[in-house]
């Protein structure tokens, strides 16, 4: 196998846990890619930007690869989900985030 690239943290717990477990396997992010059924490298760097969710249908082949709990990866997978529900719920102009008004008044 060959070493992964050097990186900083990716900024996502998901993301940074995938880059901490290349590292310390000596998985590259093309291996990881094709572990997991992708045929490009660049879904693995995207995911652990954060750019990209990881699909929760890859999460069992996510944790055998990196020697991971399934648990603990589908726990990091949905918050990440989560978060970006949020915070797309907080944008400016979304009024999804805005209280209902009573229109009958």
């Amino acid at each position: 196998m060959n070493k992964t690239s050097t990186e900083t943290a990716t900024g996502t717990a998901l993301g940074d846990l995938i880059q901490a477990r290349q590292i310390s396997l000596g998985v590259s992010d093309a291996e990881l890619a094709a572990m997991l059924g992708f045929k490009k490298d660049s879904v693995i760097k995207m995911m652990k930007s954060g750019r990209m969710q990881l699909p929760l249908t890859k999460a069992p082949e996510l944790a055998s690869a990196l020697g991971l709990e399934l648990w603990e990866v589908v726990r990091l997978a949905a918050h990440a989900s989560v978060v970006d529900l949020i915070e797309s719920f907080g944008a400016p102009g979304n009024n999804i985030a805005q209280p209902h008004r009573d229109r009958a008044a």
